[in-house]
Order: C-alpha cells, then structure tokens, then sequence
C-alpha cells in the first residue's frame, strides 16, 4: 500500500461474502468496523458463469445466477445487520468474477475485506485465488480475515510489521489508528537476519563477520524506534511494545499472529521489487 493509496477519500467498506465460514467471518468483522468508522458496507457476491450461458439457454442460466447470488448475498446481510442499520448495508450480486468486482470497488472504498478460504478453497490452500488477487491488487486497504479458532486469543494486541521502508509507514500508521479505535495495544516487530547463513559463510569463506549480524540488528531497531516516534507523534497516549528478532519476518509475524487481534503489513518492504504486487512477507 502506499500513502497515495490508502488517502482517505472515500467512505464504504467493501467485502466478499460467498456463504463460507470465512467469509462469514469476514462480513461480522467488517460490519464491526463499519459500524465504529460511521461508513457503509457493501457486500458483494457472486456466481461464475457456466458452460451454458453463452448457449441458447444463456438467459435463464444468467437469471438463476444472479437469483443465487442475491440470496446468497442477503444471507451476509443478515450477517451484517447484527452490527449495522439496513439503510447502511448494500448487497451487490453479480455473475462474474469477483476477485475482479472487489478489485474494481477498492478503487472507491476505504477498505476491502475478505476471507482466507471461499467455497471453492482447498483446506490445505491457505490463502485462496479472491483472496489472494484481492490483496495482490487491491488500490486500498485490504484486510483478510481467517476463520474463528478456539485457540486464538479473542482481543491481543495489533501488530504492525516494520522496516524502514515507504509501505511499512504507511501501515503503522493504519495499524496505531485501528488500536486506537478498539482500545488495544499496539506491538511494533522488527525482524533481522546475518547476511547468509553461517555455515554456508563458514564453508566459503571462513567464520563470519560477527559485525554483520550487529549491523543488521542496529538496523532493526532503529526501523522499531522510527516506528514507535511516528506512533507517539500521532497517538501520544497508546501503549507500544517492541519486538526486535532474528530470523525472517515472515514466520516472526505468523507466529504473533496466534495472540493477536490483527497484523499489519505493508504490500512491498524494502527488498520488494515495484513489478510485484504483493512482497514475500505480506504473502507469507
């Protein structure tokens, strides 16, 4: 994401409802939070077109498509209104693709929000194909929700992942606003790593240099103590923990995933390259 990006501008909340568990979860958390940032929510919900619809039967295959949906699509309003009035709910069914339908709305919305699985996940797909190019695409905010699980903690803190680069601002700035706006505590992780593994530095070239690793844990925590200026700056009041760890971010941000009310990430840190959408530890 970029400051350009998540500017503001505009009010709705978009989200993906395909009658599975996770997007029901989806749909719970987005009205939530549509509710406390006085916006609206707009649930979108598809079917994908069939062999028959380009076929002499095109209409009445289109018709039962679209009726699906809608029904489908008001199963999540139902959803919806625990948390919001009617009037701030709309239901867009569409026949079609909708990983594209949710792309194309982020264009106008504050936020997109998805689940990891729909329907058509395979269990061991942790990230599904909407969710996925939603994330990978989206020209907002875009939030994934998984599954309720027992054994995750039911209000942790937000953790927001930091490293120095452009995207990273940007999402510690969303992630000190969301812990505001619940009342959490904000945990600001920054992730270091020697420059290759020391026994391949060992085997090439003789034991290693032990200032790399210091370099990069310097670099590390000065990335968390930028961090942690521009929360104080913005939010003087909000309590802020810092994690700073050897190994790759990724696994670090997954495993405080499991106590955590929600992560914050940028889509490209500073070893993204601009052609990919989507940078390895956002991915992972």
């Amino acid at each position: 994401m970029s400051r350009r990006e998540t500017t503001e501008r505009h009010s709705d909340l978009v989200v993906g409802y395909d009658g599975s568990p996770a997007a029901a979860a989806a749909v719970t958390w987005a009205a939530g939070e549509a509710e406390l940032l006085g916006a609206r929510l707009r649930i979108i919900t598809g079917a994908s077109y069939s062999a028959f619809a380009a076929g002499p039967y095109a209409g009445p295959v289109i018709q039962d498509l679209e009726d699906g949906a809608r029904s489908i699509g008001e199963e999540g309003q139902r959803l919806a209104a625990k948390s919001l009035p009617a009037s701030d709910i709309l239901v867009e069914p569409i026949v079609g693709s909708v990983s594209n339908a949710l792309v194309e709305a982020s264009a106008d919305a504050r936020m997109v929000v998805v689940g990891t699985r729909g329907r058509g996940g395979a269990a061991s797909a942790l990230l599904g194909s909407v969710s996925f190019a939603v994330t990978a695409h989206a020209l907002c905010t875009a939030v994934v929700v998984p599954e309720p699980s027992e054994d995750r903690s039911k209000q942790g803190p937000v953790v927001v992942g930091v490293d120095g680069s452009p995207a990273s601002a940007v999402a510690v700035d969303h992630a000190s606003d969301h812990a505001v706006r619940h009342g959490l505590s904000l945990v600001v992780l920054s992730a270091w790593q020697r420059p290759m593994s020391p026994g391949l530095q060992e085997a090439s070239w003789g034991m290693p240099d032990p200032s790399w690793g210091e370099s990069a844990r310097s670099e590390a925590e000065e990335n968390a103590d930028n961090a942690v200026d521009s929360v104080h700056e913005r939010h003087p009041h909000l309590a802020v923990d810092v994690q700073v760890v050897e190994g790759a971010a990724g696994p670090a941000l997954t495993a405080a995933s499991r106590t955590a009310d929600l992560v914050v990430v940028g889509t490209r840190g500073l070893g993204g390259f601009d052609r990919l959408l989507l940078g390895s530890v956002s991915r992972a």
